[in-house]
């Protein structure tokens, strides 16, 4: 277990500008900078945590949220200035958060975690379903998903919220319909499963599959890896006793 963790909260003018900063920081992995999570917010994000959290910087459109473990104590001041040296003359350090002190990283850990539970609880007052994503791409389509995802987004009138890692590409896209856009709101998830299937992707990357991503999860691994999957799940279930009801 590390020691310590460097984290911090970098806030962004824009969307791009975030986006921009992760292959500079994937180019110095193994090096002085080497986060061991980046976690990202847009704007719907940023406009539901505003509520809470008072001192974000009124102008920002996207944040982003880094650790990285310090395996040695001693080590701590080292790992922050290398940081503060990444970030000189990118004009972020006088509004971005860094920590000082344990209660500064639990701080930054309630940040992340508060935006899904905002969007659950006003799923639940406006009795709404939400869909979200759990795609992710290869490193080299970062980019071109970043931009895909925006306008695809931005072109409707659709709510939606955009957080996730996305130091691995794996972004929650959170599609917030009311009863009357649900076929639209399926629509637009049927439209970034195929792109992302396109570019080699996966259409779950933490979550599992379960019931509603079942013809997704078909779409991805083809006729003969259904079957070959369908060999695994009788020799270790002949009987069809688990998971009824799901893909196997």
């Amino acid at each position: 277990r590390p020691e310590a963790f460097v984290s911090g909260i970098l806030f962004f003018p824009n969307a791009v500008s975030c986006w921009e900063m992760i292959p500079k920081i994937r180019s110095l992995k193994g090096q002085k900078i080497d986060p061991c999570s980046l976690e990202y917010f847009d704007h719907n994000s940023l406009a539901r945590l505003k509520g809470i959290y008072k001192n974000i910087p009124i102008n920002s459109q996207a944040a982003l949220f880094f650790e990285q473990d310090v395996p040695i104590q001693n080590d701590y001041d080292w790992v922050l200035e290398n940081w503060f040296d990444f970030l000189e003359g990118s004009n972020m350090l006088d509004d971005s958060w860094f920590s000082q002190e344990p209660k500064d990283v639990r701080m930054f850990h309630d940040f992340r975690h508060h935006i899904p539970i905002i969007i659950n609880e006003e799923n639940s007052r406006a009795k709404r379903v939400k869909l979200g994503t759990d795609m992710a791409v290869p490193d080299k389509y970062f980019m071109l998903m970043m931009g895909f995802y925006q306008d695809l987004l931005e072109k409707g009138d659709l709510d939606y919220v955009v957080f996730g890692h996305l130091g691995d590409n794996h972004l929650h896209i959170n599609l917030l319909p009311t009863e009357s856009q649900r076929g639209q709101a399926e629509q637009i998830y049927d439209q970034i499963a195929d792109q992302i299937l396109e570019w080699g992707g996966t259409i779950s990357a933490e979550h599992g599959i379960g019931k509603l991503k079942k013809k997704y999860f078909a779409k991805m691994v083809g006729t003969r890896g259904l079957e070959d999957l369908n060999k695994i799940k009788s020799s270790l279930d002949p009987e069809l006793r688990l998971g009824s009801g799901n893909i196997f």
